[in-house]
Formats: C-alpha cells, structure tokens, sequence
C-alpha cells in the first residue's frame, strides 16, 4: 500500500476522510470490520453508502454525471460541478460488485445492533444511538474520545426531542425559529454544530471532503478547496444561523460541562 506512516494511525472512521482513494482503504477496512472491530464496522457501511452511487446494481443510469451533462456546456457551474465529481470518482475507484454494497450492509448493520445492544459505545453511535436515553447519549457526547463519536451523540441528542434538548433549544434560539415551518433551519444549525465540534476535536476537517464535494454535485453548493470549518461559514450557514450556532456550542458547554 501507499500509506503514509501516520495514516496507518488513523481510526477506521479517519482513514475514510485522509484517503485520496478507496481501492486500498476497502481491503484494510473490510479485514478490520470482519475481525470485529465496531469502528471498522461502521467505516464500511459508510463507505459503501458514500460510493455506491458510482458503481450502482442499476447501472450508471443514476450516475451523476448525466445530471451534469445537461447544464449549459461551457458554464462555469458546470465546470465546478464537474471537478469536484472527478474527485469524488478518483475517491471512489474501487467497483462494487452488484449486490456487493446491500449485503455488507446487511451484515454489518446487524452486527453493530447486537455490539450496541451489548453498551458498546463506537457501535452505538454507529447506529444512531437508537434506542438510547437523552442522559445516555449525553455522557457519551461528553466523555467519547472520538471525535464522530461525539459527532453522532450531538445529532441524537439534538433530533432526541428529549426535555434536555428542548431547553437548551428555548435558551438559545428564537422562538421563531422553534417555530414548526422553521424546524429544518433548527435542524441544520444543530447538524453543522456537530460537524463543527467534531472538527474542534480534531476530526480530519480538510478541504474536499465527500461531503462538501458530494454537496456541489448534487446541488451546485460549492466550495472547492475548503476545509469543513470554512465550508460551513461560508456555505453552510448565514451569519446569523452562524451565529446561533455558536452560541448553542457554548450552551451545551456551560450547561452540561460544568454539572457533570
């Protein structure tokens, strides 16, 4: 392999953000996954739903690219938007087989439910945290010592509706904005808070992430060579909802940091 030294010290879920393609990282991941490792479990879930767009059982009838193909030709949308699907494809250039992405995630989804079942906190998370009360997913928002762990226990903690979360959202946010034609806003204030913090705890939160390219592609929302933090500054969010969503980060600090 090509790795670097210091990748081969990078978690499972790391590894999915640092590598430039997936064709050496699936063989490493799948043999971590089958030799039980949760993170690893979780990786190649992830990575088959990152990638399978490109190499679906339907055929390239759902590749993006033929979206693309019907922009104006010579428009610079269309040239970005096509630049970041070369990343993605140069990412994702190790071919499924079909049926190959349904039954990896068939079999290790099952799995990581019975590990989470078990108080396995990475496979926990993993899974959403399904099942998990607002106390459960708050200690592991607080003492996880990874940084998507944490990630995934703010998503369920923000999405959870549990007295804890409503709270914190009446001290921080308008009521306008709890308001119910208003709750996707909420929502994704609440979402970059934790990709945000996951970046502040040293999550890989370089430029070109799948999920800023991903985001072009589809949308045209393009900020090529961002890293996440810029990208949900300048892309992302408004001033404003920038904003509010510091100030829901130091809430959630001082609110839960202090007490526990």
């Amino acid at each position: 392999g090509s790795e670097s030294p210091e990748q081969s010290n990078l978690s499972p879920i790391a590894l999915l953000s640092s590598a430039s393609s997936t064709r050496n990282l699936d063989a490493e991941l799948m043999r971590l996954a089958n030799s039980g490792d949760a993170e690893a479990m979780a990786a190649v879930i992830n990575l088959s739903a990152r990638c399978a767009q490109f190499w679906s059982s339907r055929g390239d009838r759902y590749h993006p690219k033929h979206e693309l193909a019907k922009l104006p030709a010579a428009s610079s949308e269309r040239a970005t938007r096509e630049s970041a699907l070369q990343s993605l494809t140069q990412y994702c250039d190790r071919p499924y087989a079909p049926g190959e992405v349904a039954e990896r995630v068939g079999q290790f989804s099952g799995r990581l439910e019975e590990l989470a079942s078990k108080g396995d906190l990475v496979a926990m998370a993993a899974t959403g945290f399904k099942g998990q009360g607002e106390v459960e997913v708050l200690s592991a928002m607080l003492e996880a010592d990874k940084p998507w762990v944490v990630e995934q226990a703010m998503h369920a903690f923000a999405s959870g509706k549990g007295q804890l979360s409503r709270q914190l959202d009446e001290e921080v946010f308008p009521f306008s904005l709890r308001a119910m034609p208003n709750q996707l806003e909420l929502g994704k204030i609440k979402s970059m808070a934790a990709r945000w913090r996951a970046c502040e705890l040293g999550a890989a939160c370089g430029p070109n992430q799948f999920e800023e390219l991903n985001q072009c592609v589809l949308w045209g929302n393009c900020g090529l060579g961002l890293g996440v933090q810029a990208y949900i500054r300048n892309r992302e969010l408004s001033g404003y909802q920038f904003e509010l969503m510091q100030r829901y980060l130091a809430a959630l600090d001082a609110k839960f940091k202090g007490g526990h």
